[in-house]
């Protein structure tokens, strides 16, 4: 193969990823991503006052959200870093740029 030829896997790779850009909506969250855990409690209290025979009610919430942010979508999906898997191995998952290094 030539120095500067672009192998074959690699072309299919990124027509898979170009696929999977038209279909998905990259922009849109899936529902969960990012989160860690969600609580919510509520309690209610209710007082009855004898003397006038009225009634209170009382509701207190509390909700709490912690976020991971471990929990993110690959900017290369799994399918194309499979394919690419052939090629080397891909430094660093962080970013949008993915360089291989070949062996």
């Amino acid at each position: 193969m030539r120095e500067d030829a672009v192998p074959v896997g690699v072309v299919q790779a990124t027509c898979e990823m170009a696929k999977e850009l038209l279909v998905t909506n990259r922009l849109a969250d899936p529902v969960g991503e990012g989160l860690d855990t969600v609580y919510s409690a509520s309690s209610t209290s209710e007082m009855i006052e004898n003397s006038t025979g009225t009634t209170d009610n009382t509701t207190s919430q509390a909700n709490s959200t912690k976020y991971s942010k471990s929990d993110v979508r690959p900017i290369i999906t799994r399918f194309a870093q499979a394919m690419l898997s052939k090629y080397g191995t891909m430094l660093g998952s962080k970013s949008g740029e993915v360089r291989l290094l070949r062996t």
